[in-house]
């Protein structure tokens, strides 16, 4: 794949089937973090784990459709990078550092105290 090629096929699904891909990163997510949690006795307060996995969640769809980050990326100067080519081009790139920069800011709501 080139370029975008990825993101393309992955909005070439039908909407019912990227919201499932979008609800099942969530659940996976929950499952996870219900689990670590329990191996670790933390307690973690319900109201900040359903905010951060609804941040994760929400952005994770909206990430995934790449007219989103390709705007983001021209709106902040970043339109040249994005473009640029190969399997792990800038699209990709773009789209792995918003999803880390994302889950950075939802591990944090779930931290705080």
């Amino acid at each position: 794949m080139t370029g975008t090629a990825h993101l393309r096929r992955s909005t070439a699904s039908p909407p019912c089937c990227r919201n499932a891909y979008g609800a099942t990163i969530g659940q996976a997510q929950a499952a996870v973090l219900y689990a670590g949690s329990r191996m670790r006795s933390l307690r973690l307060k319900p109201g900040r784990v359903a905010g951060a996995l609804a941040l994760s969640t929400t952005t994770h769809w909206w990430a995934d459709r790449s007219i989103h980050l390709k705007a983001l990326a021209d709106a902040t100067g970043k339109g040249r990078f994005y473009a640029l080519g190969g399997p792990l081009g800038g699209a990709y790139a773009l789209d792995r550092a918003f999803h880390h920069a994302v889950e950075t800011g939802a591990a944090l709501i779930v931290a705080s105290k």
